[in-house]
């Protein structure tokens, strides 16, 4: 009898070993499950991809559809935003020289042309939380630069605002709009950066403007509570509402070796648990030029993961997929 108790607890950790790895091996599986990053291609193929996040890695990038209109040589996307699975993009076929704006579906690739987009339109967009309206940037005229003492040397767009369904186009903010574009997750503010250095809000019932502090590409979370932006085109900072306060979570000026140069580029984007940011990183050295690089960094433990896509992919906002 004493010899077949020592065989039965054996196999009885054998067991719990096993059972164990299983979980796991499950818990490593689903990391990251039901989310991933839409990415653009850099290229005139008008091409729409989605690399599920797998927890410490973004997956192969699988192609979801297109926004090439039939008898055009190729399509540029040049802005994208997303709440859920619908994608707005500011996209040019190749033969025109005007954009137009598109819903995408992330999961399905259904595609919906809204609207051609108004002369002087740039690349900045931004999906309301209703699903419907979208913010984007137009290219202020000389004449409302001169106005407004904007410097030569710096870039000031208008903040228009559209809605499909009732076919209205609404100026928001005259000249001041530099770069980005955010909603609050209530839709009843409209964030931005502008061409002097500062992050403002915009009611939009009221229209009352409030600045809120130094930097550029503010991004909401998901909770309202905290607000990504650059204090510069190398660092990271997270502002909490409740708090007012700010703190650094990136910093790239650690990162530059040599001849070679990092900064931040365009929008900021949160995942839709709030648990991870992801933006494009230009890494420049005297070899090989400029190569875009797709960061995610893990707000909390501040841990960076890259997907550098063979230099072709832009990264885009985060969109739910399924297994």
């Amino acid at each position: 009898m004493m010899t077949r108790y020592p065989t039965l607890l054996t196999l009885g950790m054998v067991f719990i070993s096993v059972l164990m790895s299983d979980v796991v091996s499950a818990k490593n599986d689903t990391a990251g499950d039901g989310m991933g990053i839409v990415l653009t291609d850099r290229l005139q193929t008008g091409q729409i991809f989605v690399a599920k996040w797998l927890g410490d890695r973004l997956g192969e990038p699988q192609l979801v559809g297109d926004v090439i209109e039939p008898g055009s040589q190729g399509s540029w996307v040049f802005g994208s935003s997303a709440v859920g699975t619908r994608i707005v993009l500011v996209t040019e076929q190749s033969e025109q020289d005007r954009k137009a704006f598109y819903y995408f579906d992330g999961m399905t690739g259904q595609r919906e042309k809204v609207a051609e987009a108004p002369e002087r339109t740039g690349i900045s967009i931004a999906l309301a939380p209703d699903l419907q309206r979208f913010a984007f940037l137009r290219l202020t005229t000389d004449q409302s630069r001169r106005e407004l003492s904007v410097p030569d040397s710096r870039r000031s767009y208008d903040i228009m605002v559209y809605d499909p369904s009732a076919k209205q186009l609404r100026s928001l903010v005259n000249g001041r709009a530099a770069f980005s574009l955010s909603w609050s997750p209530d839709g009843k503010t409209l964030t931005y950066d502008t061409w002097d250095g500062f992050i403002e809000s915009i009611d939009m019932a009221t229209a009352k403007t409030v600045q809120l502090f130094q930097g550029r590409e503010p991004s909401w979370a998901p909770d309202g509570q905290r607000l990504a932006f650059q204090s510069d085109e190398t660092s990271v900072k997270i502002y909490n509402v409740g708090s007012k306060g700010s703190k650094e979570i990136h910093n790239r000026k650690d990162k530059v070796r040599y001849f070679m140069k990092q900064r931040i580029v365009g929008p900021i984007y949160w995942s839709p648990d709030g648990r991870y940011l992801s933006f494009q990183v230009e890494r420049w050295t005297l070899a090989y030029g400029s190569q875009p690089t797709c960061v995610v960094l893990d707000v909390t433990s501040q841990k960076e993961f890259s997907y550098d896509g063979d230099g072709r992919l832009n990264c885009g906002p985060w969109v739910p997929v399924t297994r």
